[in-house]
């Protein structure tokens, strides 16, 4: 039986076996252009997690040839490296582990949708919020998240919560006889991406939050005492 995700057998496990990564369609070549003469060259990402057994610290994603359509996970900002993942024995395949912030104010509108998940660009049936798991011959996946917008959200006011948003991508390496575990975490924003790692992550988007929610329970604080001072004619 074929794998529609693409994986295919043929980078080194444990047990000495010889995995083939994952190929993927030829990108834009960035060093062709003068802008980037005298940088470092590109790193194509199979060739950084050929080996996904090391433990060595991996380069920062603008260090890495990356498709032109990916988006980089909300930890991956500012220069970070990227993250390497750790498969665990297990069936052969990748995890995603997908969650929201359980109490979005004023309503867990969030609740009421679900992310959507792309391996090697092919749409990951039934997927939800908590554990999906997809078998995969061994190899290296590009795996993308993102939450699927409310349709109905733009005829009651809110249009932005009717549009897909919280995209992210990641390489994955998946050897055989492992799984590898990636955790999504939706942002609180929605112009904002969404993390993608492999330790579970803060919704992005928080600090925005507590902001906005000091900055009203302040406002609200002074209008209570304004009210309570008029009627009790302090």
């Amino acid at each position: 039986m074929s794998n529609p995700f693409g994986g295919r057998q043929g980078a080194t496990g444990p047990d000495g076996r010889q995995y083939q990564p994952q190929p993927y369609p030829p990108q834009v070549d960035p060093r062709g252009n003068p802008a980037y003469a005298g940088r470092p060259a590109l790193i194509p990402p199979h060739v950084l997690l050929a080996n996904p057994f090391q433990t060595t610290e991996l380069p920062p994603y603008s260090m890495v040839e990356l498709p032109e359509d990916f988006c980089i996970p909300w930890a991956g900002r500012n220069r970070a490296p990227m993250p390497r993942y750790t498969p665990e024995p297990g069936p052969t395949g990748i995890m995603v582990t997908a969650s929201h912030l359980p109490m979005y104010f004023p309503v867990n509108f969030l609740a009421f949708t679900r992310p959507k998940i792309f391996i090697n660009g092919q749409e990951v049936p039934d997927a939800g919020w908590g554990d999906t798991f997809v078998p995969l011959a061994p190899g290296i996946y590009r795996v993308r998240v993102y939450t699927a917008g409310l349709r109905w959200a733009q005829y009651v006011g809110l249009r932005r919560l009717g549009h897909d948003f919280g995209f992210t991508d990641a390489f994955l390496p998946v050897p055989h006889n492992h799984s590898t575990r990636t955790y999504y975490r939706s942002p609180i924003v929605a112009m904002l991406p969404g993390a993608l790692d492999p330790q579970p992550q803060k919704s992005p988007g928080m600090t925005w939050f507590y902001i906005v929610a000091t900055i009203a329970a302040v406002f609200v604080g002074f209008m209570l005492y304004a009210i309570i001072s008029r009627f009790a004619g302090w």
